[in-house]
């Protein structure tokens, strides 16, 4: 619903509201806990009113307080509220319209929904048993229609299970603005599909997927993976790029099953993009660390924490690497470790190396693959730490100006060669390394300790709008592995900087208070829209929006 200040009020079901005057009436029951079935609206997307699900009873009321109900039921997508206006939703004409409408649409439609990959979040399984007949009148012979239909290198078509509500034809329009879906034919015979040589293989084509109401349109990697009550779901935010899409992990026995935009109208509205959704076969590729290891025997996380105490100590000024892909608090800690291992009187030196792969798009994509860029750098400067390179920080190994490195989540032979790497350990660098997966530099470090990836993580990230989010842990780490954080709490704590026992909430409400940039930020208010900086307004995804 619109933000403008002019109010109306209306009564729906006997209950008076306030509401915003460009609101439509099914805008605000949706926002009002007011059940109304519908199939083609979507918050983000045009309102044709062509599934006629939503369909409610309409008036107004008199002067004599008496109400004028319209002669026909209205479409409520598609009605704007007005003052005084009375809406049933719950009157025996509304019902049996309801049931009229589900009637038309289960006319052609397949039964297999013991075979259908949309089982258990069905709108038109759920609809037609909440507004359906419960039975069929029909018995003639439905009308058959192509079946796994390969329409783009990511999505199947089933057109037999299509009810045309063309929410994915809409998308394709308004959003990515590709079109290459429409409707073809006509009459019982209509029916969606890619003109001739167009598939659909725009950057968001997977959206068309989650918008589909019904299982007539499947996402390749997802299809025939698992049932949905199989699995299980947490709220996180997409590490694939500096826009931070809100996204909710759907996983399994420790395994990411399928990634799904969540609704944030200040990030991602309810959409992401195929490479975000795709992610998971990257973040799960690769060898695990699975043991804390000391010059490559494995040792248990005691001896492996006060081994790298005791070499970063040895060292007297450290210097550090880490990725943009670490959050908040694993940054914070970072910082804390050198500036506790270091002299005094002295910067810390630290490279936040650039992930910056094709060009920023016009709708969600970003050149930056990095989800946590701009809250480091923020951490950095408020550290007054000194700015390098990795390639400038291995030269000054070589050279006999560093001898120990904290390297957390980077690879640094991706960076600079595997040469250049081995030039410096072989001149005396020590590499305190946090990894998740085996690598060059897992391979050349003196200390490496097995780390989380983004599925493990709890914590915060900073996007490139400046908007502080929260990023939850679906399932812990495997093996002996254990999160950034809880290694590198464990860290600063044997180095005198802070307790064991501090959790992510903890460490971000005690960044925020150090950090001039997050000032008046705690934890508890980020809730699930986040905050943006500086100043610190928060925003929460609008209530009754759909995926």
């Amino acid at each position: 619903m619109s933000n403008a200040t002019a109010k109306v009020e209306l009564t729906i079901d006997g209950q008076s509201l306030k509401v915003d005057a460009t609101a439509t009436v099914l805008e605000v029951a949706l926002a009002h806990q007011v059940e109304i079935p519908y199939f083609c609206y979507h918050p983000y997307l045009s309102v044709p009113g062509n599934c006629r699900q939503c369909e409610v009873k309409v008036g107004s009321r008199q002067e004599d307080g008496s109400i004028r109900w319209m002669p026909k039921l209205q479409v409520s997508c598609n009605m704007p509220v007005a003052e005084g206006l009375v809406v049933d939703t719950r009157c025996d004409e509304v019902i049996q319209a309801q049931k009229n409408n589900m009637e038309f649409l289960l006319i052609n439609h397949p039964l297999d929904c013991p075979i259908c990959d949309q089982v258990g979040e069905c709108w038109l399984q759920e609809h037609a048993y909440t507004a359906g007949m419960g039975e069929t009148r029909f018995r003639e012979e439905k009308v058959h229609m192509d079946k796994r239909v390969d329409i783009g290198p990511h999505v199947l078509l089933d057109k037999e299970r299509c009810i045309q509500c063309t929410r994915c034809i809409r998308f394709c329009d308004e959003v990515t603005g590709t079109s290459e879906l429409a409707l073809m034919a006509r009459g019982n015979h209509t029916e969606v599909d890619i003109f001739p040589g167009r598939p659909l293989d725009n950057p968001y084509s997977g959206n068309v997927v989650d918008i589909c109401p019904v299982g007539a349109l499947t996402l390749k990697e997802f299809r025939f993976k698992s049932r949905l009550w199989f699995l299980k779901t947490a709220d996180s935010i997409c590490p694939g790029c500096a826009r931070g899409c809100n996204i909710k992990i759907w996983h399994r026995d420790h395994a990411i099953a399928r990634l799904t935009p969540r609704d944030n109208p200040e990030v991602n509205k309810s959409w992401m993009c195929d490479q975000g959704r795709l992610l998971a076969p990257t973040l799960e590729a690769g060898e695990r660390v699975r043991e804390p290891r000391v010059e490559g025997k494995a040792v248990d996380w005691q001896e492996a924490l006060d081994e790298a105490v005791s070499r970063l100590r040895r060292s007297g000024r450290p210097a550090g690497v880490i990725h943009p892909w670490s959050t908040l608090e694993e940054g914070w800690l970072a910082l804390k470790v050198l500036a506790a291992a270091g002299e005094g009187g002295r910067p810390m030196l630290m490279a936040l190396p650039a992930h910056e792969q094709g060009e920023d798009d016009d709708l969600l994509l970003r050149a930056d693959k990095s989800p946590n860029r701009r809250g480091l750098e923020n951490l950095l400067t408020a550290r007054d730490a000194e700015s390098a390179s990795v390639a400038d920080l291995l030269d000054r190994a070589v050279a006999g100006e560093l001898s120990a490195l904290l390297v957390v989540g980077e690879d640094l032979a991706t960076l600079v060669s595997e040469e250049k790497l081995a030039a410096a350990t072989a001149a005396g660098l020590e590499l305190i390394v946090v990894a998740s997966h085996e690598n060059a530099t897992t391979r050349a470090g003196t200390i490496v300790l097995p780390a989380g990836i983004f599925p493990e993580v709890d914590g915060t990230v900073v996007n490139f709008q400046g908007r502080v989010q929260v990023m939850r842990a679906a399932y812990p780490p495997p093996f002996l592995a254990r999160t950034g954080a809880w290694i590198l709490t464990r860290l600063a704590s044997r180095l005198g900087d802070g307790s064991e026992d501090a959790r992510p909430r903890d460490l971000f409400d005690e960044l925020a208070a150090q950090v001039p940039a997050f000032q008046g930020l705690t934890f508890a208010r980020l809730g699930a829209g986040g905050c943006v900086l500086p100043g610190g307004a928060c925003e929460t995804p609008a209530s009754g929006s759909v995926g």
